[in-house]
């Protein structure tokens, strides 16, 4: 009666050893199962959408940074040169408003300074020479007359060329000595004088 007791007790003991056994064996793919799935997860976070708009955010920070740098290079200091245009078209101490040059035979189409010089051009109705020169000797008293400040002419300009044309064409050059306009300015030179000097360049 005792050994069925513990044979008994031994079976129950046997049965309650396999039973954890075969519970231990059903929950372990359980267990692998989860793992796999957390290594999976860990995964996808590393991988994950987050991390592709981090790498995009940084791509674009990146080019942001380079559309920058060209928007520096593109925008310049501007050094463009408007005051040396400035200084070219300005011509110091002569008032434009005052210069009326225009005759019957003698029209002034352009004055420019170029560098230390006034060019004046002007387009002729006549290839008379009398006429001609008489339109000139003028036009340079215009000229002359025009000048409010002698001293800041001379300082930026050492001459004026003029250039006469016809139809298109060259008939004649001559220039005016920015000293003579000073002479002529301080009453050193006469209109005549001035005139003659002018025209001894033609």
């Amino acid at each position: 009666m005792e050994r069925r007791k513990i044979l008994l007790g031994s079976g129950a003991a046997i049965a309650t050893v396999l039973a954890g056994c075969s519970s231990t064996e059903t929950d372990d793919p359980q267990s692998d199962d989860q793992s796999d799935d957390t290594t999976e997860s860990f995964g996808d976070d590393t991988g994950g959408p987050d991390d592709d708009e981090d790498d995009e955010n940084g791509q674009d920070g990146a080019e942001g940074e380079d559309d920058g740098d060209d928007a520096s290079e593109d925008d310049p200091d501007d050094t463009d040169g408007s005051d040396d245009e400035d200084s070219q078209e300005t011509i110091p101490g002569f008032d434009e408003a005052e210069f009326e040059a225009n005759t019957d035979d003698v029209s002034v189409t352009n004055v420019a300074r170029d560098d230390a010089s006034v060019t004046v051009v002007a387009e002729a109705d006549t290839l008379d020479e009398d006429e001609l020169n008489a339109e000139l000797e003028s036009g340079v008293l215009a000229f002359a007359d025009s000048i409010d400040d002698a001293d800041a002419f001379t300082e930026e300009i050492d001459a004026v060329p003029w250039h006469i044309n016809y139809d298109g064409f060259n008939v004649a050059v001559f220039e005016i000595e920015s000293e003579w306009i000073v002479e002529y300015a301080n009453g050193e030179l006469s209109e005549d004088e001035l005139e003659e000097r002018v025209l001894e360049t033609v």
